[in-house]
């Protein structure tokens, strides 16, 4: 999962705003 690093930027930059917008599963 580590391999996709270029697609996993994104992605969890998509996540990280989904998910501090729920602020559910935020560190």
């Amino acid at each position: 999962m580590k391999e996709s690093k270029p697609i996993s930027t994104p992605m969890v930059s998509s996540l990280s705003i989904d998910k501090d917008e729920s602020g559910s599963e935020v560190e």
